[in-house]
């Protein structure tokens, strides 16, 4: 470590006890949002289930047309939250890790340095939850659909609300973490020619 990547307020008073304080806060933080997302996957689950559940049996298309909205919904804020727990995995891992601690710290670091084998199935199978069962949502209600303007009408707004919810996920998406990694290999190879 040089001199430039020191900590200038290391040898403070309670330096120590402020840096431990920052990394079991951010870690917390990350944790609290994963488990606000999966809270929110299961709650798109078990709206998709409902909702359709009760258009099939009562043969409502309209109903069928209405679960789109809560899908987007619950996708942005699905999507907000992978945003936060991005932010708070890179700081560590970039700035926080490399000059704190003392090489003590070192898990977000780790993690990107080695992805799961089979991440990206992970990455884009949660996100396919919203995607999926809001185009499965516009499935049962076309379906279901009689002629009638006003269906028709909501249809197509479905629709349009559907595909909105795939361009978000496929636009708004934070680093896959094969793409951290081979954006660090390549910050790494640049800052060392």
């Amino acid at each position: 470590m040089t001199d430039a990547d020191r900590d200038p307020d290391a040898d403070a008073p309670g330096h120590d006890a402020l840096v431990v304080a920052e990394y079991v806060g951010l870690r917390s933080e990350i944790i609290k949002l994963i488990e606000l997302q999966s809270q929110l996957v299961s709650l798109a689950v078990v709206t998709v289930g409902a909702v359709l559940g009760v258009a099939v049996q009562t043969r409502s298309s309209g109903l069928a047309f209405v679960y789109p909205v809560p899908a987007l919904i619950l996708g942005i804020t699905w999507l907000n939250h992978a945003h936060a727990i991005s932010r708070c995995a890179l700081y560590l891992s970039q700035d926080f890790e490399p000059h704190r601690g003392g090489g003590a710290l070192g898990w977000e670091g780790f993690v990107r340095r080695n992805p799961l084998r089979f991440g990206m199935l992970g990455y884009w199978g949660v996100r396919s939850v919203f995607m999926g069962s809001s185009l499965v949502a516009l499935v049962v209600g076309w379906s279901l659909i009689r002629e009638h303007t006003l269906l028709i009408i909501a249809g197509v707004i479905s629709t349009l609300i559907s595909l909105g919810t795939v361009a978000l996920f496929l636009l708004w998406r934070e680093s896959s973490p094969r793409k951290l990694l081979a954006e660090e290999s390549t910050k790494t190879a640049v800052l060392g020619e």
